[in-house]
């Protein structure tokens, strides 16, 4: 018999599925052309994240990423229990010293001394800021062990570093192993 955790979160990777999916199509509700596949080998297809905070728990719940390649490159699909939703695409490292809004990244996201977080353009979202939309997330995972933590920085408006860019929240995970696929396909 599976615990209540696990069969939850079975359920969120159905769902991720079907939200991921529903991404995928257009304003007139046609399909977009197939994406191209991952490589094999390089990212586990899903992830399932835990709430490491009271903020984050009420703002998603648990959360499900799955990992893959589209023609804007490298891309991550968010679907969390509590109706959030969001595709994004890779941009490349961002420095934690830019600013938003009057602090910098490291300030507001509390990220370690020599942390390399990364920055993700959001091409689709639903509820990453409330009612307004995200344009970024700046994504932090710095160990690749069990149990590892996760800090998503959401910010609005320009990329951070720029004129008019500010954090809207700043969400925190952990990651179990066998929750979701295992880490030896990372």
């Amino acid at each position: 018999m599976l615990s209540p955790r696990v069969g939850a979160a079975f359920a969120l990777i159905a769902l991720a599925g079907l939200a991921l999916t529903a991404c995928g199509k257009g304003d007139s509700g046609q399909e977009s052309a197939p994406e191209p596949a991952a490589a094999q080998g390089v990212l586990s297809p899903e992830w399932l994240y835990t709430p490491a905070s009271a903020e984050t728990d009420s703002a998603t719940g648990l959360l499900v990423v799955e990992a893959g390649v589209d023609a804007a490159g490298p891309s991550r699909g968010l679907v969390a229990a509590r109706g959030v939703a969001a595709m994004t695409h890779l941009k490349g490292e961002v420095d934690p010293a830019l600013k938003v809004g009057e602090r910098t990244l490291g300030e507001v996201m509390e990220l370690r001394a020599g942390a390399r977080p990364t920055l993700y353009a959001v091409a689709h979202d639903e509820g990453l800021c409330g009612q307004t939309s995200a344009q970024w997330i700046v994504w932090y995972e710095p160990e690749l062990i069990e149990g590892r933590e996760l800090v998503l920085g959401i910010v609005q408006g320009a990329r951070p570093g720029e004129q008019g860019s500010t954090v809207c929240r700043v969400l925190r995970y952990t990651r179990e192993r066998g929750a979701a696929n295992s880490e030896g396909s990372r």
